[in-house]
């Protein structure tokens, strides 16, 4: 669909789009940057009122983190992900303690 908006605009999709086109990239670039920035004010304003609007009074809570390393690269900071990670349910588990906070595992495939 994108592709075909954007011939319908005269532009032609490929490796060339840079020298025919050159405030293209750029234009894209800056509406994404606009876009993301306005996400991100009306993300801030509504989240109180969603959370409060949307609030379910579950009796637990149940995550299942599914990243084991696998698809992140080499240059990754395992040791600070994990930190991360510990705090992230440490956080969790202690705002509202009386809700229990299960943490499902990704099993490790057999033969890899």
């Amino acid at each position: 669909m994108l592709l075909g908006a954007l011939m319908l605009h005269g532009v032609t999709p490929g490796p060339m789009i840079t020298f025919e086109h050159p405030n293209f990239i750029i234009e894209v670039a800056a509406i994404l940057l606009l876009a993301s920035m306005a996400m991100w004010v009306v993300g801030m304003l509504l989240a109180k009122q969603v959370v409060k609007d949307f609030a379910v009074d579950a009796d637990k809570v149940t995550s299942c983190p599914l990243g084991d390393g696998c698809e992140f690269s080499f240059q990754y900071d395992y040791a600070r992900t994990w930190k991360y990670l510990v705090d992230t349910f440490r956080e969790a588990g202690s705002h509202r303690s009386e809700i229990p906070l299960f943490v499902e595992y990704k099993p490790k495939r057999r033969g890899v």
